[in-house]
C-alpha cells in the first residue's frame, strides 16, 4: 500500500531537486502480488508526503505526521481503510 507522496522527487526539506517545492498527494493505492493487480483506494482527507511508513493497526493502516502543502510539518494522524 502507498499513501500520499509527491510526483516530484525532493530533498528532506520538501523542495524538489529542480528547486521547485514538491506538492503533496492525497492518493492511496496498493498492489496485490498474488493477483498481479493494482488497486485504488479512497484518497486521504489531507494531501501529505514524507511519512516514511504506513503502520498497520486495528484493521487499518495509519500515516503519522509528514508534510502538507507549503512544506509544513504535519501533526496529523490519518486512518486508511484498505477497502476498494
Amino acid at each position: 500500500m502507498f499513501a500520499g507522496g509527491s510526483k516530484t522527487a525532493y530533498n528532506y526539506n520538501g523542495i524538489g531537486y529542480d528547486g521547485t517545492p514538491a506538492q503533496p498527494s492525497a492518493r492511496v493505492f496498493g498492489y496485490d502480488p498474488f493477483n498481479d493487480l493494482w488497486m485504488r483506494f479512497a484518497d486521504k482527507p489531507v494531501p501529505s508526503m514524507d511519512h516514511r511508513a504506513l503502520l498497520p493497526a486495528n484493521g487499518a493502516f495509519w500515516t503519522i505526521g509528514g508534510m502538507t502543502k507549503d512544506q509544513q510539518v504535519s501533526p496529523l494522524v490519518d486512518r486508511i481503510d484498505a477497502k476498494e
